[in-house]
């Protein structure tokens, strides 16, 4: 698009960072070429802490594909986890005051090709943030101080399902989502800051932190109609087999346990967390049906 870039963005843990070169391949594959794939690794990880200097052995392999696809690589200094996939760019992009568009992508996940034409022609027609995997999710108890964990509702959605877009309030990464920089607060660092030290799980559950802070900057999500339904639909469980498949979430009408690291996060605890900025969207946009 004119005046316009699109950066492909993700971030890895160290024990899996050689085992993403099938994920890049994929992004260099699509129908519309990414302007900028950017790989995020921090200098240190809370996720995998151990004793090395850096904590991410780059194998040749890699290395060679980093090189030969001029791949971006960024080193921040902080490690905010799994967020990290879209924050430093999102970072650079508005200090440089920037029009640029950002797709993250998660690093255990074999794009389609068409992903990134799925998303920007989405952004087009809604000016919004847009996903290929989201959901709608909401209380059925309407008072924000008695409810529980089990009056959480959430209805899973993917583009493979949709013959038109359809607007949402909750992304899910794994799908490719894109962003605007100017869809986040300028004071992201201090948002997460506080949110991280008032609520240390969320910093396990990028999905519900990333969704949340765009509910509180009132930013609409579509999640896009695609343009190979039938495709998607076939393959829509194509992964690079480096995920343990016990941390997959299972979205059956609610919000499930996801494990991760270092013992399992409950996302429905941090949906609770945030039901005030849920309630007060959901308020102000119509969009359960």
């Amino acid at each position: 698009m004119e005046n316009k870039k699109i950066i492909v963005s993700l971030t890895t843990i160290p024990s899996r960072v050689n085992l993403i070169t099938p994920v890049l391949k994929s992004i260099n594959e699509q129908t519309i070429k990414a302007d900028e794939i950017v790989l995020v690794l921090p200098k240190t990880s809370f996720r995998e802490q151990n004793n090395k200097t850096d904590p991410y052995e780059l194998s040749v392999t890699l290395l060679n594909y980093i090189k030969e696809n001029n791949i971006t690589i960024l080193r921040p200094e902080k490690d905010y986890g799994p967020i990290m996939k879209i924050l430093p760019v999102i970072l650079r992009e508005k200090e440089n005051k920037t029009d640029n568009l950002i797709i993250s992508i998660d690093d255990d996940k074999i794009y389609f090709n068409n992903m990134i034409e799925d998303l920007v022609n989405c952004y087009k027609r809604n000016n919004s943030v847009s996903a290929r995997k989201g959901s709608l999710l909401y209380f059925v108890n309407n008072n924000v101080n008695t409810l529980q964990k089990n009056e959480v509702i959430e209805k899973p959605l993917r583009s493979a399902d949709m013959l038109e877009d359809k607007q949402i309030n909750f992304i899910y990464g794994t799908g490719g989502v894109l962003y605007h920089p100017s869809f986040f607060k300028d004071n992201i660092i201090e948002e997460l800051e506080e949110i991280y030290k008032n609520h240390k799980e969320a910093k396990f559950v990028d999905d519900v932190v990333i969704s949340v802070l765009l509910m509180r900057n009132n930013i609409k999500i579509f999640l896009t109609k695609s343009i190979k339904n039938d495709y998607q639909k076939k393959f829509d469980t194509v992964r690079c087999g480096i995920m343990d498949p016990s941390t997959i979430c299972q979205n059956i009408n609610r919000l499930a346990v996801i494990n991760v690291a270092q013992g399992g996060h409950n996302n429905v605890s941090t949906v609770l967390y945030f039901k005030k900025d849920i309630y007060d969207y959901l308020k102000k946009n119509s969009i359960i049906n």
